[in-house]
């Protein structure tokens, strides 16, 4: 017990840093350093291998949930995305060269090639660019037409936008029937559903997320866990200073 806690602290206290340097990044900082603190490019991970990557593998930014993936390819061409989706051992050449910024698969048998949910993330610098930011949504529709068409096992394509949301973009969001979703920054959210060809169509969530909704929503998260071991440490405390008392 007394290892279990001492490494859970450890691990607390770690995401509690990461948290920190992404509310250090100004919006002159390039997206790879907000990338390479969520996953680290060049990354292949597998969920066999979780305690292995869990001090470099930042998911849980986004979402808890994520830490329960079969595969993980930080900036992977699209053929090796494809190939990781449909566990084949040739890569698709048809796919083509572009990289999504970090492609996180989902499966209840990482053994089978059966339905899997595929989660897409893309990082845009932190700036004032209504025509990239108001881009960022298509280039998620984009990229995940290119998914479905190749793999026709993906039953759910999640995709995700990191992107600065000033009140212009917020307004043309809400204009275009985005749905606004509960966080500390700015997340708005729309349903999406892709035709295929003599195939049921896919789902395709889209979200677009504010850079400060992802620090300061992860930052909710963990602080239940900071209070839990803040309250156990003044309860200890007390507890030796009782003891001291009574010597």
């Amino acid at each position: 017990l007394d290892v279990s806690a001492r490494t859970l602290t450890e691990y607390v206290l770690y995401r509690s840093l990461i948290i920190k340097k992404l509310r250090a990044l100004s919006d002159n900082d390039l997206e790879a350093k907000v990338h390479d603190l969520i996953v680290p490019r060049g990354s292949l991970l597998s969920g066999h291998e979780i305690v292995e990557s869990l001090y470099s593998n930042n998911a849980w930014l986004l979402d808890d949930k994520f830490m329960s993936f079969r595969t993980i390819l930080s900036e992977a061409e699209m053929k090796k995305v494809v190939a990781a989706i449909t566990l084949s051992s040739t890569e698709n050449q048809q796919a083509g060269e572009t990289r999504p910024d970090i492609s996180m698969i989902f499966s209840a048998d990482p053994t089978n090639v059966g339905k899997v949910d595929v989660v897409i993330v893309e990082v845009k610098r932190k700036r004032d660019n209504d025509k990239e930011n108001t881009f960022a949504a298509v280039q998620l529709l984009q990229r995940a037409r290119k998914l479905i068409d190749f793999c026709p096992n993906i039953q759910r394509a999640w995709y995700f936008g990191i992107i600065k949301i000033n009140e212009e973009l917020e307004q043309f969001l809400r204009d275009d029937e985005w749905t606004p979703l509960y966080s500390k920054g700015k997340v708005f959210y729309r349903d999406r559903m892709l035709e295929r060809p003599g195939r049921p169509p896919v789902p395709v969530p889209l979200c677009l997320l504010s850079f400060d909704a992802v620090v300061e929503d992860a930052a909710a998260r963990n602080h239940t866990f900071l209070e839990i071991l803040r309250g156990e440490i003044m309860r200890k405390s007390k507890e030796d200073e009782k003891t001291e008392g009574r010597r």
